[in-house]
């Protein structure tokens, strides 16, 4: 009563101080009275083989050696096969220290007593009081051989041990039955549930309707338990039941009936077949764009050009796949030469575009990337008035001015908001002069708030992109006059030149 009435004010005492989650166990006596009960519900849980080899040499019994961890990385499929056992066993007793799995092969005679040769294979403190379901993964084991199991509870007085179980990783059971989830010109999708917890992969195989040989067109693999996916694995897409797997069964014909079915497989052979499920190919799909490019790119457009060669094309569509997948457009049938110019982009970015060429039995694509210019510079050009005693208004500008930009070439030119009437500037093309103003075929008239384009600067001075330096200037030689044919009295015009 002493004893209890303590624990009962040492719990009262963690309460008062807010010692929240407190539990106050009593510790296991250090002499037992007699060995702990044997532990119960000793179950072989799963067997099945490995994926891939440790990380480190592993001290076990057939473990994987250094040399050929370095020969076959995290990820690929190993040379030597392993297999995994897990094992689970239930506390039946509440005066046990510790627990230990015990490791037997099945062919050395795991009931011959004393003898047998049981070894440990890991030890565990026992827990508080009972019921407690314990849980172990024994790792990277060799292949074809079947190795037994028990656990074994201790304390002072002795040791007690579960029965045992036996296992070895073998041939999986058959994955359930494939449906044909979507039909193409040479694939079909094929959806099936596995079956097995240890497969290694599976096989899809086909078979023309008409004959009866089956040929292998797909394999996947999947690990070892679920969720642990290797390299190269079956498809697993959003959207699907639990424990669900979709591959595609490839190398088939173009409007032709097939039958497919599937095996699961490990290390140690492949199951049964399971039953198969038919379906028809489609037509075939349109021929990729050839020629796919580039023909103009600035700072905030691209044009783009192609070749349609397909006769048998129900769509083309043209994406952005930079940053996503966005549609940019989309047509009908199409065929020969074709262009289409995305505007709004940034400038000296990076952007990846797609074509995309299909039918009902599929789709071609292409892609290209292109690289949008740096944004050119710009500066500010005053036009200076000069004496002019009738008719057209001459004026005069030069650019660079002195010391402000070394060397680049013009790409246009911005005319502001001049008056409160319409007005042009005439700009004088090269080899004339301002007495030629009225003369349509020696100046290039560019309209106020406009901006010039390639071909109006190509005519102003004989090349798209004139080249300048500091000691090779360019001059704006313009006249100026209202759509009404007068002649306003302005003095001086800032126009904007833009230049790269």
């Amino acid at each position: 009563m002493k004893k209890r009435r303590r624990l009962s004010s040492l719990a009262a005492a963690a309460a008062a101080v807010g010692l929240a989650g407190f539990v106050l166990v009593a510790a296991r006596p250090a002499d037992a009275a007699e060995p702990p009960r044997q532990p119960g519900s000793f179950t072989i849980e799963a067997v099945g083989f490995h994926g891939d080899l440790p990380t480190t040499a592993a001290a076990r019994p057939g473990g994987a050696s250094a040399d050929e961890i370095d020969a076959c990385p995290i990820g690929c499929i190993p040379p030597r096969r392993y297999q995994y056992v897990n094992v689970s066993w239930r506390d039946s007793s509440t005066d046990e220290t510790s627990f230990t799995l015990q490791r037997c092969v099945a062919s050395d005679d795991c009931d011959r007593g004393p003898d047998a040769p049981w070894v440990d294979v890991v030890t565990m403190p026992a827990r508080p009081g009972t019921g407690f379901v314990w849980r172990h993964r024994d790792d990277y084991l060799p292949e074809g051989i079947t190795h037994c199991y028990r656990a074994v509870a201790s304390n002072a007085a002795g040791s007690s041990r579960s029965s045992y179980g036996c296992g070895a990783a073998g041939v999986p059971s058959k994955p359930g039955n494939p449906q044909i989830t979507g039909s193409h010109d040479v694939y079909f999708d094929v959806e099936f549930s596995r079956s097995a917890e240890y497969e290694n992969g599976y096989r899809v195989y086909a078979r023309r309707a008409d004959q009866t040989q089956w040929t292998s067109v797909a394999t996947c693999h999947v690990g070892g338990l679920v969720g642990n996916q290797q390299s190269n694995t079956c498809l697993k897409p959003d959207g699907i039941a639990p424990n669900t797997f979709r591959w595609l069964a490839d190398d088939l014909q173009p409007l032709t009936d097939y039958c497919v079915r599937l095996t699961a497989f490990t290390y140690a052979g492949e199951s049964a077949p399971t039953a198969e499920a038919c379906g028809r190919t489609r037509i075939p799909r349109p021929a990729a764009p050839t020629d796919f490019r580039a023909t103009d790119v600035s700072d905030t457009s691209v044009t783009l050009a192609w070749t349609d060669n397909s006769s048998s094309d129900e769509y083309t569509k043209l994406y952005r796949a930079s940053g996503g997948n966005t549609l940019l457009q989309q047509w009908g049938p199409t065929s020969g030469a074709l262009t289409f110019t995305v505007t709004g982009l940034r400038a000296n970015t990076e952007y990846r575009y797609r074509l995309n060429v299909g039918n009902a039995g599929g789709s071609s694509n292409v892609e290209l990337t292109v690289t949008t210019t740096s944004a050119p510079e710009t500066r500010t050009v005053s036009l200076q008035r000069q004496p002019v005693w009738k008719g057209f208004i001459p004026y005069l500008g030069e650019f660079p001015a002195l010391g402000t930009v070394p060397r680049g070439h013009l790409v246009q030119i911005r005319v502001p908001q001049i008056g409160p009437v319409d007005t042009s500037i005439y700009f004088v093309k090269a080899g004339h002069s301002t007495t030629e103003c009225n003369d349509p075929n020696a100046v290039v008239p560019v309209d106020e708030g406009s901006t010039t384009n390639p071909r109006q600067i190509s005519a102003i001075y004989g090349q798209a992109e004139p080249a300048f330096s500091s000691t090779n200037h360019l001059f704006f030689v313009a006249c100026i006059a209202t759509n009404a044919g007068e002649a306003p009295n302005y003095r001086n015009i800032e126009i904007t030149v833009e230049f790269d």
